[in-house]
């Protein structure tokens, strides 16, 4: 087993660069798009790696090469991002995060509570760690 990683940076245009080297534990909700995992988005913007070094994302257990494949950007304008650790994502469905994420839209702090809530409920007694970020309009 390793540690996969996952993390995001927002510019001031809210384009969102997404890495996430595990089985898609990043979750973007926008009204035009659903529930998806970012890599799933035709439009998602593939940021190309660089060809002439590698890098290695080196947690607790394997390490890992990043490929293009991990990176990918979308626009959080009036979206949101839903971060987990495998506590939370295999024991909460895809489909049962969308209704709670736009129940509570920018209480982002309640949503994660449900979410946790979800996930104990659901049999975890793993760490779970959900991280939900929204970009509101200005």
């Amino acid at each position: 087993m390793s540690t996969d990683l996952c993390a995001c940076l927002v510019d001031e245009n809210m384009d969102c660069t997404i890495i996430d080297t595990g089985n898609g534990s990043v979750y973007y909700i926008s009204p035009g798009s659903g529930i998806v995992i970012p890599r799933e988005l035709p439009f998602s913007g593939k940021i190309p790696v660089p060809s002439q070094k590698k890098i290695i994302s080196h947690a607790l257990g394997e390490s890992h090469i990043l490929r293009s494949a991990d990176f990918n950007r979308v626009n959080l304008m009036d979206s949101f991002i839903v971060m987990s650790s495998d506590g939370f994502y295999d024991f909460v469905k895809r489909e049962e995060i969308r209704p709670i994420v736009e129940r509570n839209g920018e209480a982002v702090e309640s949503t994660c509570e449900e979410l946790k809530d979800k996930a104990l409920l659901a049999g975890s007694g793993q760490t779970i760690t959900v991280i939900v970020i929204h970009g509101h309009s200005r």
